[in-house]
């Protein structure tokens, strides 16, 4: 079992943060947890001392990232709050746990704009911790720093990366959605080259590891600029590489192509061992939808749908191949500009 202590990252946030396994036992508060339960430490706590029940099992079946507006008894008072959920391993309800963050109900300016705001508010001060544990576990990985681990060692710490990277992933995305949700003005002409951003997205979302199928790239031999901001083309090249890593055993083949087929830029992600029916290949584009063959893999469905959004705003085209010979391919087609 996952174990914390006060050198994360979390431990000095504003918000209060809590971590919890799934029978509702928690193992964890940071410092504004403590202060706002009036606890010294996790000793023998439960959701249940908190939170009804009923409400409290809804939370635990959590998977990915979820929110919700609950009564929360804090000393002797029964005060509404939104909870901000994220399960750290939907697949592997063992060693799973979620963490959970409190807000108050001022965070909002209204009712409508709560869900909005309680993501955005999220968002911004769970990336930084999040992406704090994901370089501090690179280090450990990478660097002489990691030296003296052994195996045992090593495969945690790549468990920490590959949990901090998929709830880091999540935020990303949750923010990029809130972006697309807000009023737009008159887009700046910016410019962003194709090939830099697919390449980082690569270095950061794969490692070479015998439980991971291997992933080639054959990047354009010139430089691909785009007419979008860096953010845009990372979301697009991360979710699609981030669903081929996960949807393909071991034993299968991940394939990134970019090139030029003018006046556009390509990017093509392929994936072995997957198919997509073909009564699917329009609705896994939709908000929240997920193909079949997804089976127990987990994810938010929202991954897809920021694609095709952001593909669409630049005037592109994202299509999909599948068969069950051949596995998947993903198109993406953008206009070039002049570099």
């Amino acid at each position: 079992m996952a174990r914390y202590d006060n050198s994360l990252p979390f431990e000095t946030s504003s918000l209060a943060i809590l971590a919890a396994r799934l029978d509702g036992t928690i193992f964890w508060l940071n410092q504004a947890a403590r202060q706002l339960f009036n606890l010294n430490s996790a000793n023998q706590l439960t959701m249940q001392q908190f939170v009804d029940p009923a409400t409290t099992a809804s939370i635990m079946e959590t998977c990915d990232l979820a929110t919700f507006e609950v009564d929360v008894k804090i000393r002797n008072l029964v005060l509404k709050k939104f909870l901000l959920v994220v399960n750290s391993d939907c697949a592997d309800p063992d060693s799973a746990f979620v963490m959970i963050a409190f807000f108050d109900t001022q965070t909002a300016l209204h009712r409508g704009q709560q869900h909005t705001e309680l993501l955005a508010t999220a968002a911004h001060d769970l990336k930084n911790p999040l992406g704090a544990i994901f370089g501090y576990a690179d280090i450990l990985l990478d660097t002489e720093a990691g030296k003296g681990l052994n195996q045992q060692q090593k495969e945690i710490a790549t468990r920490i990366r590959q949990t901090a990277l998929r709830s880091l992933e999540l935020v990303r995305n949750y923010q990029q959605l809130i972006s697309i949700s807000q009023p737009q003005g008159v887009a700046p002409y910016m410019r962003s080259e194709l090939n830099a951003v697919v390449t980082a997205v690569m270095e950061s979302t794969w490692r070479k590891d015998q439980r991971v199928a291997p992933l080639n790239s054959d990047l354009a031999s010139r430089e691909l600029w785009i007419n979008a901001h860096k953010v845009q083309l990372e979301r697009i090249a991360s979710n699609l590489i981030g669903n081929a890593i996960k949807y393909t055993p071991q034993y299968g083949k991940i394939e990134v192509r970019t090139f030029l087929e003018s006046p556009n830029a390509v990017l093509e992600v392929y994936n072995s061992e997957s198919y997509i029916k073909p009564e699917e290949q329009t609705q896994i584009f939709e908000l929240a939808k997920r193909g079949s063959s997804a089976g127990e893999v987990s994810g938010s469905g929202l991954g897809l749908y920021i694609v095709k959004s952001i593909v669409n705003s630049l005037r592109g085209k994202v299509t999909v191949e599948s068969s069950p010979q051949q596995g998947t391919c993903f198109r993406i087609t953008l206009p070039t500009i002049e570099e």
